[in-house]
């Protein structure tokens, strides 16, 4: 393989190999020290690192994601003896874990200076340029993975009947807002011992309970994300009690600290007047300590 061949093949590898996650291979193709400079796309300074580093560094930025995928391509190469440059345009999608929807594509241009090593090209310096974004770039942050994790899981937990499960998504300073609680309900749950008391009862009161979600809308805050779900559930006496939600999450370090749901009020009323009332199999005002 001639020189260009094997400093394209070398580039590409850069590109493969991370959307592979063959995180021990990408050394391969690095001197042990790489000039990088990323700053049209996040600021900051360029700067020399050890490759180790800079594989840690994308390891623990793309290896959260469910898939990433960098198109090279327009290469051209420019040899000078030991040394060669190398430019390429490109294109990376980027695809966030599941509840989390969305992508965030973006393209620009690389340009790498490369040096002969024991007869193989290796990779002394890399620069991104930056030229267009679409989506939600905000799905790099780790924080971005945790709110619509945190709030689907807790909503699978208690569609499972697992209160402990359901309660362990909560701080102990998680606090439940019910805006349209009606009269003699609560509006507020204060603490996870209110909240035990909340849910504790409902594997007496409910024979069945289902949570599915039909939308995970995240907000500009990492921290926050608005879920858009249903509940359907069966009383223990038979009856049933179905209505739609709209649920307020702001999860902080993996824990919900706030729970804002919203429900439609006429038909809770309604559940609340039959005669398998909600109000006649359970009521957290009835439950104590």
């Amino acid at each position: 393989m001639d020189d260009r061949s094997q400093i394209i093949e070398t580039t590409t590898r850069m590109a493969v190999l991370a959307d592979r996650g063959e995180w021990d291979a990408l050394a391969s193709i690095f001197t042990d020290e790489v000039h990088v400079d990323y700053t049209s796309l996040s600021g900051g300074d360029p700067g020399t690192v050890r490759a180790s580093d800079l594989i840690s560094q994308w390891k623990g930025t793309l290896g959260q994601l469910a898939a990433t995928q960098h198109l090279v391509s327009d290469h051209l190469v420019t040899v000078d003896a030991g040394a060669a440059t190398a430019t390429a345009t490109f294109q990376a999608t980027h695809v966030p874990h599941a509840p989390r929807t969305g992508r965030w594509v973006l393209g620009g241009d690389y340009r790498w200076e490369l040096i002969r090593e024991v007869g193989e090209w290796r990779i002394s310096s890399v620069t991104m340029s930056f030229r267009w974004e679409t989506g939600d770039r905000s799905i790099l942050d780790p924080r971005s993975a945790d709110a619509p994790a945190v709030a689907v899981r807790f909503l699978e937990r208690l569609g499972a009947m697992d209160i402990e499960g359901a309660m362990a998504c909560f701080a102990e300073e998680g606090r439940q807002e019910l805006p349209f609680a009606p009269e003699g309900f609560p509006t507020t749950l204060e603490g996870i011992g209110a909240l035990r008391r909340q849910y504790g009862g409902l594997p007496d009161a409910y024979r069945s309970m289902e949570f599915p979600v039909e939308a995970v809308r995240p907000l500009a805050d990492p921290e926050w994300v608005l879920l858009e779900y249903q509940g359907k559930i069966t009383l223990a006496s038979g009856g049933r009690y179905d209505n739609r939600y709209a649920g307020l999450f702001h999860v902080v370090n993996g824990k919900i600290r706030l729970f804002r749901e919203y429900f439609d009020p006429i038909v809770l009323a309604r559940a609340f007047a039959a005669p398998d009332a909600l109000a006649a199999t359970f009521n957290v005002e009835q439950s104590t300590d």
